[in-house]
Parts: C-alpha cells; sequence; structure tokens
C-alpha cells in the first residue's frame, strides 16, 4: 500500500470511529431522577381516617424515625404498580421493635414504563440521607411495609438530639403513648 493510501486508510477508519462515538452517544436515553418525574396520585380508600393520628398508629406495627441510607430497586406487582426497597437507619422506635439497620419496602414509585411516579395521594416516596417517620406493618415473610397516605412524613431535625423537638415526631409519639401500645 502506498503511503498516500494508509494515511487516507487511517483517517476514514479514524473518522468511522468517531461518527459512531457521536451516533451511540446521541442514541443513549437518559435517564431522569424520580424528582423529576410526573406523580400519578392514586386514590385509596382506607378502612380508617389516615388524618387521624391515634387511629393510625393503633392500626400500624411499627412507627420510627429512621434515616434514608440507599434507594433500590423498584419491584412491580401482578398490576404493574411499583414497590421501592430502601435501606435505613431506625433511629427512635415509637411503636413495635426494629433492627437498627432495616429494609422497608415502600408502596409506589417509578412506573415500569420510567415515566412517572405512581403514589398514594397524600404520600411521597423518601429521599436519601434524610429523617421521616414511618408508619409501617409487618408482612407475613416478616418484610416491612410502608404504605398509604402519610405513611412517610418528614422530620426537620438536623441530627438525632433535635429529632424529639420535631412537631410530627412529637404528634405522632403523644398518639402511640395515648394507644397504650409500645
Amino acid at each position: 500500500m502506498e503511503p498516500q493510501s494508509k494515511m487516507k486508510s487511517k483517517f476514514i477508519y479514524a473518522l468511522a470511529i468517531v461518527i459512531n462515538v457521536l451516533f451511540l452517544t446521541g442514541c443513549q436515553t437518559t435517564v431522569l431522577d424520580q424528582e423529576d418525574l410526573p406523580i400519578e396520585p392514586l386514590h385509596a380508600v382506607y378502612a380508617i381516617d389516615m388524618a387521624d393520628e391515634q387511629a393510625v398508629v393503633k392500626q400500624a406495627d411499627y412507627v420510627f424515625v429512621a434515616k434514608v441510607k440507599t434507594r433500590g430497586e423498584v419491584e412491580y406487582d401482578e398490576e404493574n404498580f411499583p414497590s421501592t426497597v430502601y435501606q435505613v437507619d431506625i433511629l427512635h422506635n415509637l411503636k413495635g421493635k426494629l433492627k437498627r439497620e432495616e429494609k422497608i419496602i415502600k408502596s409506589g414509585g417509578i412506573s415500569r414504563e420510567g415515566d412517572k411516579l405512581m403514589l398514594f395521594e397524600h404520600d411521597r416516596l423518601p429521599q436519601k440521607e434524610k429523617l421521616y417517620l414511618f408508619i409501617a406493618y409487618k408482612q407475613t415473610d416478616g418484610g416491612v411495609l410502608v404504605s398509604g397516605a402519610n405513611s412517610t412524613l418528614a422530620i426537620e431535625a438536623s441530627n438525632n438530639a433535635t429529632i424529639k423537638d420535631d412537631k410530627t415526631y412529637q404528634l405522632y409519639d403523644k398518639a402511640v403513648r395515648k394507644t397504650g401500645i409500645h
């Protein structure tokens, strides 16, 4: 092969690589974080008044404050409703006894199509490194399910020592004490 022909081949080869890289990066879809997705609120009918803290804690198996460590996989039931797995550090058990580190299943999450968040009305998905008061239910397989309106409530505290100063904590702590079930 002639030197000029070799150079031309190398140039065409390099150009082909550049075009492929540009094509492949241009074809990638951007994965949105869950906070960027629109929310599809789902209506549910409850047997109790979910705004009545005492009724809620009486029905629940667990009431606890935890810091969210990680958000894991999303699982889908037979009707394609999502549930999101979280790893949390339990800071205060108000009702029931959970170990320090716990995996919880939160009803709701990113739809199977990845285009929206599916959540019950008056509910939220927790964010990593934030504190929440969780209302939860023991599952037959031993899992911990957090589900429904007002089941995940933000706690405004800068550290473990100031959690008890939070109004939401105080409200639910009082409700748990009134039920007499700890």
